[in-house]
């Protein structure tokens, strides 16, 4: 797993969770894919440009119910549209920071707008054949989010941590 493309997904979901919902996730580093639950809310995104491929943020469902009410100020108990919505947006943030930082070193990348919806089987479905990445992370026990990005270019292993 290339650590430079790691830090730059850790660094920028940890701003997001942060900057607008007042908490920060946990890194879960033995986490993989195949050890999240295969509920939650799914947003995925298609890149397009120098590279090209999938991005992908899942959280469970009572994460994402959590950030909800943190961002909308209300109580929310049940995955909904608002939901939807809410986390379409957090994603949105977390994907658009990782591409300015491919950008950066590739040049200009198109990201279209989030398909959110509720997961009910495994994510890896809609995975790129070619290089992918996951970067787990837990807000409780129970609670998850990951960051995935998939690419046929192979383009990842060019990527610089920005810094």
């Amino acid at each position: 797993m290339d650590s430079d493309l790691v830090d730059i997904i850790e660094r920028a979901t940890q701003e997001v969770m942060t900057t607008m919902v007042g908490f920060g996730v946990q890194w879960a580093r033995a986490l993989t894919p195949e050890d999240l639950p295969g509920s939650g809310v799914l947003s995925s995104f298609s890149l397009n440009g120098p590279v090209s491929g999938t991005a992908f943020v899942v959280c469970s469902p009572d994460l994402a119910c959590r950030i909800t009410s943190l961002l909308l100020q209300t109580e929310c108990r049940v995955v909904d549209g608002e939901v939807l919505d809410a986390m379409g947006e957090i994603a949105n943030m977390i994907v658009g920071s990782v591409k300015s930082v491919f950008e950066a070193e590739v040049g200009r990348i198109t990201l279209s707008t989030p398909s959110v919806r509720v997961l009910g089987e495994p994510h890896q479905e809609g995975a790129a054949k070619g290089e992918s990445i996951t970067v787990a992370f837990r807000y409780n026990k129970s609670s998850y989010l990951s960051v995935s990005f998939s690419s046929q270019d192979g383009i990842f292993q060019g990527v610089s941590n920005g810094q």
